[in-house]
């Protein structure tokens, strides 16, 4: 079972609504949603279990998505994205 995001430090800057390096589209729901920020992958990790994904894959973007989120350098963001990225892919819910 996934862990779920510890609290984060009060910091000055609202990350939330940083970008992640690219939007990441999937379908769920039957519907279509965008992520676009690192608060959108947030909710999706928190909110979601894994079904298909290794639960050490959805704990490895939980913990790309927590560094991202504490120092929101680019290099940061595009690791969690990716990761996010693939823990979507094997759920099969991203969409091309």
């Amino acid at each position: 079972m996934a862990q779920a995001i510890p609290p984060r430090k009060e910091e000055t800057g609202d990350t939330d609504s940083r970008p992640l390096a690219w939007p990441i589209k999937i379908e769920a729901d039957g519907r279509e949603h965008t992520m676009s920020t690192l608060g959108h992958a947030a909710v999706f990790l928190t909110r979601r279990l894994p079904h298909l994904a290794a639960e050490a894959e959805w704990q490895r973007a939980n913990a790309a998505l927590m560094s991202a989120l504490e120092d929101c350098t680019e290099g940061k963001r595009d690791i969690a994205t990716r990761l996010i990225e693939h823990v979507c892919r094997t759920e099969k819910i991203l969409v091309s």
